[in-house]
């Protein structure tokens, strides 16, 4: 009797072992899987918070730094059964922003979410949650929303913000206000550098053969002191434009721009590079920079505007869009370069001027009235 029963535990084993090696360690999961942080964005000071995983069954949660600083992000727990609340520490950071991934998996089926701590010299996202400019930031592995301040008068305010692509090295958006406070008498001071807040191995460095180093925030709209002008010539502001586009039509809206501002109280500005349209399946070249980097070079450029003007305590709105293909253009821009805000929200697929209160936004965004800024067909 004895041995038939260790003969049947025998049996058992086998069928489990050989039952456990047959499968491959990854079955289809088709259940609920999430993960989700309490803040996606927290300055240099915070120091810990907590992720919640929604999952039906088993998961496993991996760590992935898309840059050289790593392993300064730590979970109470890599693995679980159903829901869970993870603890995620930190600590405080230095003065160069930094990102993790957090991925949760179950079976092949995986989902993420990215954590940016800014740096102690960068303004915490809280103090610009407001911030007309800004359009609405999306998450993603490569994607890294950096914002300079500068000093105006002893008083530390924002310089321009942007959403960079540490993969394709250019940023998608830079988002900025323009008003009295940033222009003035300084010139342009040419101190191109690498953005301090980026990697210097995620950016631009020195010249593009071919190419211009074109400003997406343009050197003209910060005059104001030589700090926030300095500020504008980071690589990360820069994108490789053709000569004859930078040199010409670029210019020349650039220039308008800062007329329509000092036409208003506050004209917030967004000016984006565009590597393919929602849906569309452009072809996406590359420039090399001088230490021998790929970076991509956009298919299209656009700005956004929204003016603010205040009469008698009233606030007054009106945007414009303006849209262009990448080529060499030497003439001027006239009514055929204008959109709505809602149609390069649909060509680009970014939410622009998200914190007007949504009844005004509605309106706003579908305004084609090239009369209101000086434009004739």
């Amino acid at each position: 009797m004895k041995y038939w029963f260790w003969f049947c535990r025998m049996i058992i084993a086998g069928v489990l072992i050989v039952g456990c090696a047959s499968g491959d360690g990854e079955e289809d999961y088709n259940g609920l899987l999430k993960i989700k942080l309490q803040r996606n964005i927290v300055s240099a000071h915070d120091v810990a918070q907590f992720a919640e995983v929604t999952c039906e069954g088993e998961w496993m949660l991996e760590l992935f730094y898309p840059e050289e600083i790593k392993d300064w992000c730590v979970v109470s727990s890599h693995s679980g059964w159903g829901n869970a609340k993870i603890a995620v520490n930190y600590g405080k950071n230095g003065k160069t922003s930094r990102t993790v991934t957090l991925r949760a998996i179950a079976g092949k089926k995986s989902v993420e979410v990215v954590l940016t701590q800014q740096g102690i010299d960068e303004i915490d996202l809280d103090e610009g949650s407001s911030w007309m400019e800004l359009p609405k930031i999306v998450q993603g592995s490569n994607y890294r929303f950096v914002t300079h301040a500068t000093t105006v008068d002893g008083k530390k305010v924002r310089n321009y913000s942007m959403l960079f692509d540490t993969k394709e090295r250019i940023a998608y958006w830079v988002a900025y206000p323009l008003c009295s406070m940033y222009l003035g008498r300084v010139g342009r001071t040419n101190a191109w550098n690498t953005d301090p807040s980026i990697p210097v191995n995620q950016q631009m460095n020195t010249s593009v053969r071919g190419y211009d180093r074109g400003h997406q925030i343009p050197s003209g709209d910060r005059t104001a002191t030589r700090g926030m002008n300095e500020q504008t010539f980071y690589y990360s502001n820069m994108t490789p434009q053709l000569g004859k586009f930078n040199q010409e039509i670029w210019v020349d809206l650039e220039d308008r721009v800062r007329t329509w501002a000092k036409k208003c109280d506050t004209l917030y500005v967004v000016t984006g590079a565009v590597l393919h349209t929602t849906g569309g399946t452009e072809t996406i070249r590359y420039a090399t920079d001088g230490t021998g980097k790929k970076i991509a070079v956009p298919n299209y450029y656009y700005k956004v505007l929204l003016s603010l003007t205040i009469r008698g305590g009233e606030y007054q709105y009106k945007s414009a869009g303006f849209w262009f293909a990448h080529k060499a253009n030497t003439g001027t821009v006239d009514t055929s370069y204008m959109m709505t805000v809602d149609e390069i929200e649909k060509k680009t697929g970014w939410d622009f001027f998200k914190h007007l209160p949504i009844e005004i936004e509605m309106e706003v965004e579908k305004q084609l009235m090239p009369g209101d800024w000086g434009l004739r067909n």
